[in-house]
Order: structure tokens, then C-alpha cells, then sequence
């Protein structure tokens, strides 16, 4: 079977063999720990929780499916639940990964659910669902899971929180698509740009400005960076990048406390 092998970076050295499934993200590889798939006889899985201080297994989220999402504060993890089978059932997981304890579970209607972002003071859950009459956006409060507010969505999302956890940027990766700001957590649409082709979404770390890479069409270079006002949807300022800034081959432009830098 697949193994997961911790190596010791200063010598080169085999701390730790595990049997393993692999990850639902890089981004469970965390400064103290790390979550990883065990395997299991059974057709369900369970997310490990392994100490790199401990050198242990610290925990234990049982029937977490791969469909997963962890909060940016490192406080929560929300995953799909399986049962013995392996099969979805419609249920999610809410796990503390600070206790270790399980908080609970919720229910939803939905035929296919993506996890989308958590705010950053570990909150508010956004998810975008598909159900019988399309697609749609569920907001939840966490741990608890209690559904506050949808919205209809036209297609899957991109969407990210603001460092304040005020609002809520809806768009694409790439690709024409509305970009839609909403108030958080009622889901009020503050301002909305209609079918802008656009490469990147960023917020400044006062959360009020958001910037917003506007390409070229057909081609992919980015033609300008719009500065938005965050609550208003009124543009502060259009920055053209000096060098062809064409994702995903050049990396996109760095937020840095009261700057955005390129190269």
C-alpha cells in the first residue's frame, strides 16, 4: 500500500513511516501537525491527525470523506461524512482540531456540494451547492453548521473572504464571469461587474480595497488591475502591470501589507 514518509530536513533523516491514502490538501500539512487519509478495511476513510512535536497520532476524524476544508485559523475542519460503504449520505462534519473533539453534524438537500472558503476568524462556512433547480451558494455558521443565507450562482465559484470577514468576493479563476461582492453573512449584493474576463481576486489587508486583473480578450495577458472600494463597487484606481503578466505561467501579484508588488 502507499506510505507517507516524514523526512528530518536538517540531515536527510527517516522520522516516521505511516500508512497512508494521501491528502485532500496540501494546505493540512500545518506548522504542528499534519492530516492525512488512513486507509481502512472498510470502504470508509478517516483523517488522521499527526503530532510532529508528539511524533504521535493526536486525533482521529472518523468516516471524513476527501471532500474536505480546513478554516484559516486552523480551528476547524469540515468535511463530507461517508458511511461504512464508502457512500455520501447527505451529511457533513465539523470537527475542532484544537480539542479534537467532533462538534456535530449537518444535513443538506444538495445533490453535489463544493466547500468553498471559511472566513478567517473561523465563523462562517460558504459552499456552493447543486440541487434539482440549479446551482446555488449555502452559507453556514460554524461549528454549529446552521444554514443563515443562500443565492442563486450561476456556475461554480471562486470565492474568498475578506481579512475582515466582512464580505464575501464571488467569481471565477479565470475566464469571462460576473464578479459579485456580498455583505457578510446576510449574502446582500453590495456591487456587482457584469462578464468581466478576469484572472485574480485580491483584498488589501485593511479589507478595504479589492483588486481585480482584467485581461485581454481572446488573449490571457492581463490588460490592467482595477482597485475597487470594497463596500461602494466604485474603482479607486487602474494599475497597468509594466511586464505581460500571463497566469498560470507568471505568478500573480503579491499583497504585501499597504502594497501590491508584481514581477
Amino acid at each position: 500500500g502507499k506510505a507517507l514518509r516524514i523526512f528530518e530536513t536538517a540531515n536527510g533523516r527517516l522520522l516516521e513511516e505511516r500508512d497512508s491514502a494521501g491528502f485532500s490538501r496540501f494546505e493540512d500539512i500545518l506548522p504542528d501537525a499534519l492530516l492525512h487519509i488512513v486507509p481502512s478495511q472498510q470502504k470508509h476513510t478517516d483523517v488522521e491527525i499527526w503530532s510532529w512535536c508528539e511524533r504521535k497520532r493526536v486525533g482521529l476524524l472518523e468516516n471524513a470523506g476527501p471532500n474536505a476544508i480546513r478554516s484559516p485559523d486552523g480551528r476547524f475542519y469540515v468535511a463530507e461524512r461517508l458511511n461504512k460503504e464508502g457512500i455520501q449520505v447527505g451529511k457533513w462534519g465539523v470537527w475542532n482540531l484544537r480539542t479534537f473533539v467532533f462538534e456535530g453534524e449537518f444535513q443538506t438537500e444538495a445533490v453535489e456540494v463544493w466547500p468553498h472558503a471559511i472566513s478567517p476568524d473561523g465563523r462562517w462556512l460558504a459552499m456552493s451547492c447543486l440541487g434539482k433547480d440549479g446551482k446555488y451558494l449555502e452559507f453556514r455558521e460554524l461549528p454549529t453548521g446552521k444554514q443563515v443565507a443562500t443565492m442563486p450562482l450561476e456556475d461554480r465559484k471562486s470565492m474568498q473572504f475578506s481579512p475582515n470577514g466582512e464580505f464575501l468576493l464571488i467569481g471565477e479563476l479565470a475566464g469571462p464571469a460576473n464578479i459579485t461582492m456580498v455583505k457578510v453573512p446576510t449574502l446582500g449584493v453590495l456591487w456587482k461587474l457584469d462578464r468581466e474576463p478576469h484572472t485574480v481576486m485580491l483584498f488589501s489587508h485593511d479589507s478595504r480595497t479589492t483588486f481585480v486583473g482584467l485581461q485581454e480578450v481572446p488573449n490571457v495577458h492581463a490588460k490592467e488591475v482595477r482597485c475597487i472600494d470594497c463596500a461602494t463597487g466604485m474603482t479607486r484606481a487602474r494599475i497597468t502591470p509594466i511586464t505581460e503578466w500571463a497566469p498560470p505561467m507568471v505568478p500573480p501579484p503579491i499583497r504585501a501589507a499597504s502594497f501590491l508588488v508584481f514581477w
